[in-house]
């Protein structure tokens, strides 16, 4: 009997019979086993799910398979235990293979007795049990091998290693790669006036900012002393190391409270991008070193990226967002309206809402420059909703001075339109404006309504019913998926500038319009042409069957003055163009 203060040694018999089973019951240090039985490898994996076990006994000689087979599948039931595996009779390839897979002894069963059970399963445990530990030994090792000892934080060996790993992916996946810089402003000054210990206690509070700042995928390391490499992967443009650099800047200029003493410490960042600044990972580091002085050079506490072009281009765009958030707030954004004309009355039965910047310095900025740049700020949907205000104020104007039968259109971002409560947000605008129904049309595109398709259907649902209507925009240049007209509440097709240039030219593409213009019709949706710029583009329109128009022709965007004089009797821009039309009614189909 097994001296009383060893642990009993809990033992899973895998075998048709119960020959093992027996042994192990009857042998001399019995009282040291506490043994189940499973007929198959199915049985013990059931057994294992809801018992613990220290060792398993395996006979290869299962109805279910034997040999090589039998022991690939035990080995994904049984992976986690030392295994003893029995034989009928001695094959020494066997033998091996049983060792291969993880087995810690093999038995023949003509050779052994209940003793020499019991002594292979102890010594299998004990062996286990060192192989466990120096596993963990060298998991320690390899750790402190590859990280810091104070931050806990990857080091300098880790890093190699990693960022060629992240700089062969970026390159198979055509994805954007980043290596930052840190280098902490100030903390001299804390480590030399307070000590080690203080300096000790900002560094590891550091590495936690950098680490809450960070996304899941980002790599955090300490090189030595006061200096750190993060980086970045899985990016399409310089905007997101940028923004990046910006958070972490923000995360260490908060106060720190060492020694009962507020602290207070700053970063200067170098950015290099893989590829375009360097294709090893002493190329990147070596680069983004380079930028990270000179960004102390700059005035410390910035980011500065190693191309310098680069650093306009991100300086602009921060510029541009600074500005644009001023504007909306000291109203510097103005709204101008294209006509909107009925080809055969030559009447005007709406007009597009279209944004301008009017930036104090650079003059009239084009939508084309600040829009996108609004879009990835987060400012889309405030401009979006003061655009939107504006234009129905603009429409309750031309109401009170008598013009009621008109729309105005406006555009709205993917942002707005799948941004839960937005349908609620339109409810009030038309409240507080006091327009009535059909006064709004909304303008979306494709791309719009391919994310979040469930809260945009119900935003443009919620939407029909307050009577504001649904337009397509750009129909054609995307996906053109027929799905979206099925699907969605479309009002007006607005068929594209690139297919209305084309129509007198290329046989294709008039034969695409016409055919948009013919479904529109089917379908009880009115077709509207953009980019209407020649009498040619209006006498093609016009055989097609397409009525309403807008574009330079007609009349370019303009303030809510002139529109309106226009509506009051002032010779209009677009009655020439269409004069010959007039009257004509009957003429188009539909």
């Amino acid at each position: 009997m097994p001296p009383a203060h060893e642990p009993t040694i809990r033992v899973l018999v895998v075998e048709a019979g119960d020959s093992a089973s027996r042994m192990l019951r009857s042998a001399p240090s019995a009282g040291g086993f506490e043994v189940a039985l499973a007929a198959d490898v199915e049985s013990a994996f059931s057994q294992l799910r809801g018992q613990v076990f220290d060792v398993a006994v395996l006979d290869l000689s299962l109805p279910e398979g034997n040999g090589v087979e039998l022991l690939m599948k035990a080995n994904e039931v049984l992976q986690a235990l030392p295994v003893v595996v029995l034989a009928d009779q001695p094959d020494e390839a066997l033998a091996l293979e049983a060792l291969r897979f993880g087995a810690q002894d093999y038995l023949c069963k003509e050779r052994i007795d209940a003793e020499d059970l019991a002594r292979s399963v102890r010594h299998s445990l004990e062996r286990h049990h060192l192989k466990v530990q120096l596993s963990e030994a060298r998991r320690r090792e390899h750790h402190l091998a590859t990280h810091d000892a104070l931050t806990g934080l990857p080091n300098r060996h880790w890093l190699d290693e990693y960022l060629k790993r992240m700089i062969a992916a970026a390159t198979r996946r055509g994805t954007g790669l980043a290596v930052l810089f840190l280098d902490l402003d100030g903390f001299k000054r804390v480590n030399d006036t307070l000590g080690h210990r203080a300096g000790d206690h900002l560094l590891k509070e550091v590495a936690t900012r950098l680490s809450a700042v960070s996304r899941q995928n980002d790599a955090i390391t300490r090189l030595g002393g006061d200096e750190f490499i993060l980086m970045i992967s899985d990016f399409a443009d310089t905007h997101t190391p940028a923004q990046f650099a910006q958070k972490i800047l923000q995360a260490v200029e908060q106060p720190y409270r060492v020694e009962g003493t507020d602290q207070w410490l700053t970063g200067s960042i170098g950015i290099a991008l893989a590829s375009s600044d360097g294709d090893t990972p002493e190329e990147l580091i070596r680069c983004a070193d380079i930028a990270m002085y000179q960004a102390k050079a700059e005035g410390r506490n910035r980011y500065f990226f190693y191309r310098e072009g680069l650093n306009r281009e991100v300086a602009e765009r921060a510029s541009l967002v600074t500005g644009l958030r001023e504007a909306l707030n000291q109203d510097h954004l103005l709204l101008h309206y294209q006509p909107q004309i009925d080809l055969l009355s030559g009447e005007l039965i709406g007009a597009e809402a279209l944004i301008r910047w009017q930036h104090p310095e650079r003059g009239l900025v084009s939508p084309g420059e600040f829009v996108p740049i609004a879009e990835e700020s987060g400012l889309m949907g405030p401009i979006g909703l003061w655009v939107m205000r504006r234009a129905l104020e603009e429409r309750h104007r031309w109401q009170a001075a008598g013009h009621r039968g008109l729309r105005i259109s406006v555009n709205v971002s993917a942002q707005q339109l799948s941004k839960e409560g937005f349908s609620g947000e339109v409810a009030q605008l038309l409240q507080e404006v006091g327009v009535g129904d059909g006064a709004l049309e909304i303008e979306i595109t494709e791309s719009a309504v391919l994310s979040r398709a469930e809260t945009i259907a119900q935003n443009l649902a919620a939407l029909r019913t307050l009577g504001v209507g649904v337009a397509l925009d750009d129909f054609g240049t995307g996906y053109s998926s027929l799905t979206l007209l099925q699907r969605l509440p479309v009002d007006t097709l607005k068929i594209d500038r690139s297919f209305v240039s084309k129509i007198l030219t290329d046989q294709t593409t008039r034969v695409i319009v016409a055919s948009l213009i013919e479904l529109s019709k089917q379908l009880g949706i009115t077709p509207v042409a953009e980019g209407v710029e020649t009498d040619e583009d209006v006498d093609q329109l016009h055989a097609l069957g397409c009525r309403q128009l807008q574009g330079y022709l007609l009349a370019k965007p303009m303030e809510g003055d002139e529109l309106l004089a226009y509506m009051n009797g002032r010779s209009a821009p677009w009655d020439e163009p269409l004069e010959r039309f007039y009257g004509r009614v009957g003429v188009i189909p539909g």
